[in-house]
């Protein structure tokens, strides 16, 4: 079996990507290399092209990887890897090629720095600097591990008969493990972030009506239909006792007055501001245990032992009166099409850092939460001078001012209503608020 390996990175986009073939692939390395290649890098006396690791997304390169793809398709299809990678870049956007050894996370982080000093037009060691001062201490004190759109393979066992539900430690009567369990829900338009340890029976139950993932995604779901991100049947479409709302490349919202004297109070619309009453319920702490439920699902399972009183109040055998706040960022300049999250977990004892915190990314919202009750924590962060420890740590939160600190501590069902603000230039200029 040969094979070709090869990393892209890019401030917005970065993937690897690996090539198998069981016989030659030479033609494929020579014309791969032949896309990146600058007339002065090929010695067409030796046959040798040495490309510069330093690239640009151009109209012609995307031109030429298009043919590329085209010529090759039929023999590997993972090349639409490959467009689909540009597709994602905008155009001028500078990217790194590297092939061969994987990149190590010092290598990547050092790239990184790299393309920002070129993109703010600073000098390279003073954004090393910057960045060491924001993440060096974090680095050295968590292990961090993301997951996006780009995930390869499933999280956890590959073999049925060896796997062990995180959720239930397979004390159900009957466990099988032949659905689909989505670490993110399914709902959210998570496609490609997929765990093999939740058993049917705990994968049914927390996506049931009655699970505690229905309230995080119907406190989500608006968002989703305003920025046409496809769940499990599409883009939903949403009817609540007042309204409807969907989004067919463009997006539509009836509002049913109650009567017609709130027709008459609302004659002038374009500056209006209408509630939507929906069908559904919410329980706030549902959706913080679907926050750290989905933390639990992409972490190694080697450290799941830490949060067996977790997973308890996951199952709702252990209650929780106060929960640490839920911080969250409204910033379209972190804007994600598909979910993503970011898991810290902690690798030197310190008695005022939480153990796990979770990152979650939806559209433009960013949730920064701790999990709760890890068998390492002395504090349970809910005071505020143990959280502004905790935050003032991750220093790198510190550089945006806007976030919102919310409660989700209440444990009790509610209907779920929205308060839709509308402004017809607003809606020209920039679009719906929520």
């Amino acid at each position: 079996m040969t094979k070709i390996e090869f990393a892209f990175l890019s401030l917005s986009h970065s993937t690897d990507m690996t090539f198998e073939s069981p016989t030659s692939i030479d033609e494929f390395t020579n014309d791969f290399m032949f896309l990146f290649a600058k007339e002065e890098d090929i010695d067409r006396e030796n046959h040798k092209v040495n490309i510069q690791s330093l690239q640009q997304n151009t109209p012609e390169l995307r031109e030429k990887v298009d043919e590329f793809v085209e010529h090759y398709k039929d023999i590997n299809i993972k090349v639409f890897q490959l467009r689909s990678y540009f597709q994602k870049l905008t155009v001028g956007e500078n990217f790194l090629i590297w092939t061969g050894a994987t990149l190590t996370s010092e290598q990547r982080t050092q790239f990184y720095n790299y393309l920002t000093s070129l993109q703010e037009g600073k000098d390279y060691e003073m954004v090393a600097k910057q960045m060491d001062d924001l993440f060096g201490e974090l680095r050295k004190t968590y292990t961090i591990q993301a997951v996006d759109g780009t995930t390869k393979k499933p999280i956890g066992e590959q073999d049925k008969s060896k796997r062990i539900c995180r959720f239930c430690n397979n004390t159900r009567a009957n466990v099988t493990f032949k659905n689909v369990a989505h670490a993110i829900s399914e709902s959210l338009g998570n496609k490609k972030i997929i765990l093999n340890e939740e058993c049917d029976e705990c994968n049914a139950e927390f996506g049931s009506a009655a699970g505690i993932e229905g309230s995080l995604i119907t406190f989500l779901k608006f968002y989703g239909v305003f920025f046409g991100i496809k769940g499990k049947n599409g883009i939903p479409k949403i009817k609540g006792k007042n309204f409807e709302l969907s989004n067919e490349g463009k997006i539509e919202i009836k509002h049913y007055a109650d009567n017609d004297e709130d027709l008459k109070k609302d004659k002038d619309l374009t500056e209006a501001k209408f509630r939507l009453d929906t069908f559904d319920n919410v329980v706030m702490q549902d959706i913080y245990k679907t926050l750290c439920k989905y933390s639990l699902s992409v972490i190694d399972s080697s450290v799941l032992n830490q949060f067996e009183n977790t997973i308890s109040w996951l199952n709702s055998k252990t209650t929780i009166t106060k929960l640490p706040k839920v911080a969250i960022l409204s910033s379209y300049d972190f804007f994600k099409t598909h979910p993503s999250l970011i898991v810290y977990l902690i690798q030197e004892s310190n008695t005022d850092l939480p153990y796990a915190v979770g990152e979650f990314h939806y559209t433009f919202l960013t949730f920064v939460f701790i999990i709760p009750l890890a068998k390492s924590d002395s504090k349970d962060f809910t005071d505020q001078k143990d959280y502004d420890k905790f935050w003032d740590f991750f220093k790198h939160y510190n550089m945006t001012k806007d976030w919102d600190y919310r409660n989700f501590s209440d444990n009790t069902k509610r209907k779920f209503t929205l308060n839709l603000n509308f402004n017809a230039k607003q809606s020209e200029d920039e679009g719906t608020k929520v």
